[in-house]
């Protein structure tokens, strides 16, 4: 079972060197976290070594997961340290540009085919479960089993259904497609530093001392050890879902606006 900001348990016991040119992670950096101690060499293989005895937990960051694999120049990543992230990084940009807002299109015009003049009102509805989704999503355990499952659901739903029309078929499908899509825009960045945590140690040195998060100021990773071998909590208290959802559409934009109005002056 993974988390946002959360753990990832698996036993993986290779440790290996990777010379990685700061440049190109560096760039992804907009603050320095300095209440997180980035581990040295020695102390990050230890570490390593603990979490392959389940004596910590790893944690993530989901959301500044993503925003490093959407900025990240997979070719020149792969060259300077021979692992490749090409795929993940592929499967993170579909998702965002192409699959998210194709099934958030697909369900609204398939809403007015289904409900005639009633689309009026599904429509709207539809935008607020999929800004709602987005908004809480990194948040939480990533139940990965559980949205496939509500997938599933969703697909079976239209099938068994079809007598609804076509319209209802392709609502159906569509916003279980983008319920899972949105899912997994934060299920899989988790996965993916989870292999690298015990892989890259450069990466690891990355994630512990930077924070890209208006909202928690809080590193991409870091770690806390276990107790009677359950999973801990996180160590850094995580937002309400309503604060996520406020500061998502709201804090971010108007942050973000401001660092340009800053840069042009």
């Amino acid at each position: 079972m993974l988390e946002n900001a959360s753990c990832r348990r698996t036993s993986l016991a290779r440790t290996a060197r990777c010379a990685v040119n700061r440049s190109v992670v560096a760039g992804f950096a907009e603050a320095v976290n300095p209440t997180c101690k980035v581990p040295t060499m020695a102390e990050y293989a230890e570490l390593v070594r603990r979490r392959g005895a389940d004596e910590i937990g790893f944690y993530f960051d989901s959301a500044q997961c993503r925003d490093f694999l959407l900025r990240l120049d997979h070719d020149k990543f792969r060259s300077l340290t021979e692992i490749s992230l090409q795929t993940p990084c592929t499967v993170i940009r579909v998702i965002t540009y192409a699959l998210e807002p194709g099934a958030l299109l697909v369900a609204i015009i398939a809403s007015f085919f289904w409900l005639g003049w009633f689309g009026l009102l599904a429509a709207p509805i539809t935008c607020a479960f999929w800004a709602w989704l987005k908004a809480t999503s990194c948040v939480g355990r990533l139940h990965i089993a559980r949205h496939v499952a509500l997938f599933a659901l969703g697909i079976a739903a239209a099938v068994w259904f079809r007598s609804q029309g076509t319209g209802f078929v392709a609502f159906a499908v569509s916003l279980a497609t983008l319920y899972l899509g949105v899912k997994m825009l934060y299920a899989l960045p988790v996965l993916v530093f989870s292999r690298l945590s015990t892989r890259c140690y450069e990466v690891v040195r990355f994630a512990y001392g930077h924070s890209s998060d208006v909202v928690t100021q809080g590193p991409m990773m870091w770690h806390k050890s276990a107790k009677a071998g359950k999973v801990p909590p996180p160590e850094i208290e995580l937002p309400t879902p309503s604060v996520m959802f406020a500061s998502h559409w709201i804090r971010r934009p108007i942050r973000a606006l401001k660092e340009k109005l800053r840069g042009r002056k």
